[in-house]
């Protein structure tokens, strides 16, 4: 784990198989290799001492114990940093054939390694040192990179018989791990977007063997939980791969349908948490589409729902969280767009559905009225002032022959990067855009709000 490891560039696909041919990290693989043919000797040599006379047998159990150590700390640094995957052709990386030696060696001392997983509970059993933080960290990243190859493989050879939920939970402080950014500071760690998708892949894999109905309904109060929404947050928003901002994506996604797809007290949690934390309108206006799905799926079904009904004070108390502009009229409506579309597209759909009321919506709709659709009038009909004002500015420059001049815009608050008259107006008309979208939806509410107090 002292190895300085190459700070590896950012590659998709295929070309990540450049790193074969870079000088530190072939030295680095085969200092890895050079270790894991150590251990697989050494665990052959404990075998011939089986039959030797030790009462205790506590040093049997001692080496054994620091094997699997050996092992894990490798897989978790430096091979969860490099590159374990497969090529097209289903040729293996030299990483690859590393971590699956070490895995066997693992299979033959441990063949259930559900229990290697608390390191605390390793350390007791194999009468091994007390640990620092640091070897915690490294512990659990190795079991994530541990496991993530074990299920990356046709036929995993671990037992199978351990609930699914037992295994995401116990590898979720893993996960949480794997996912950490390294500070700037830190240049003896190389970029950890290996790490990261490997986590993404795990997490992937353990969520799909689970089942809506398996999950307990105060899951989400566990502070693991929450870590992991903000981990997933982080790489979806601030991630430098797209690729592995999509898959982020992907497991936030599932996440959301597996937790909170037939509980509306773990689906109501999820949606306060977004608001609070994701700090992203595209994640908040997400998390606004899944609530909406969930109501609707009550709405259809009520009797099939838990007790804790997606109704009332509770839901109401919701719904005026994200029905609201944080600054009223002035607020920026471009920067928030995402979750104004997806809150009036939810007041749309749910005041049609709920044609008696059932949820209770109607009550809030007054104040609704007040703090989100009167000032969301108001700053659209501003917006579009202003917009239209920058495209007649760049009319008149390209008229007074200043096409080639760089233009600037400011949306929330922050300048837009350097941009020629050109695109400008692009950015401009799609903000336009937008902004008529928004009015067309408004307007839609507006009349559907107004049939239903016809009604009354």
């Amino acid at each position: 784990t002292a190895l300085d490891l190459p700070n590896l560039v950012e590659l998709e696909g295929d070309e990540r198989l450049v790193f074969e041919h870079d000088q530190i990290y072939s030295d680095r693989l085969q200092s890895c290799e050079e270790a894991t043919n150590l251990l697989k000797s050494l665990a052959f040599k404990m075998q011939e001492f089986e039959n030797e006379k030790d009462d205790s047998g506590v040093l049997k159990s001692q080496l054994k114990g620091y094997i699997i150590w050996s092992c894990v700390q490798i897989l978790g640094r430096p091979l969860s940093y490099f590159n374990v995957c497969e090529t097209d052709k289903g040729n293996a990386t030299t990483a690859k054939v590393i971590c699956d030696q070490l895995i066997s060696l693992l299979n033959q001392l441990c063949p259930d390694q559900i229990k290697l997983i608390d390191l605390q509970d390793f350390c007791l059993y194999y009468n091994c040192p007390k640990v620092l933080d640091s070897d915690r960290d490294i512990w659990a990243v190795g079991m994530g990179n541990l496991f993530h190859c074990q299920f990356s493989n046709i036929d995993p050879n671990f037992p199978l018989c351990y609930a699914p939920f037992h295994l995401f939970s116990v590898l979720l402080n893993s996960m949480i791990q794997m996912l950490n950014y390294h500070s700037d500071t830190d240049t003896t760690t190389p970029a950890p977007y290996f790490r990261q998708e490997k986590s993404l892949y795990l997490c992937k894999t353990l969520l799909s063997r689970l089942h809506v109905n398996s999950i307990p309904a105060d899951v989400l109060e566990m502070e693991e939980q929450s870590l992991l929404c903000s981990k997933l947050y982080q790489i979806i928003i601030y991630h430098g791969l797209q690729s592995v901002r999509k898959l982020a994506y992907e497991v936030y996604n599932q996440y959301f349908d597996v937790f909170g797809g037939n509980n509306p007290k773990a689906l109501t949690m999820l949606v306060k948490f977004s608001l609070e934390k994701a700090n992203h309108s595209g994640l908040i206006g997400h998390a606004i589409g899944k609530l909406k799905n969930g109501i609707l799926f009550y709405i259809r079904d009520p009797a099939s729902y838990p007790p804790e009904k997606l109704c009332g004070t509770q839901l109401q108390s919701l719904v005026k969280r994200f029905c609201a502009l944080k600054n009223g009229a002035e607020t920026d409506l471009l920067e928030v767009s995402d979750e104004i579309m997806a809150s009036l597209n939810f007041l749309v759909c749910i005041l049609l559905r709920d044609r008696n009321n059932t949820l209770g919506l109607l009550e809030i709709v007054p104040q609704i009225e007040i703090d989100f659709l009167k000032p969301l009038n108001a700053g659209l009909a501003m917006s579009q002032a202003h917009y239209k004002l920058k495209l007649d500015e760049s009319k008149n420059d390209s008229n007074n022959h200043h096409d080639g001049a760089d233009v600037s815009l400011m949306v929330g608050g922050k300048a837009l990067p350097q941009m020629s008259q050109h695109q400008m107006k692009e950015v401009v008309h799609s903000a336009l855009n937008t902004f008529s979208m928004m009015e067309c939806v408004l307007c839609q509410l507006n009349d559907v709000i107004s049939s239903k107090k016809a009604v009354k």
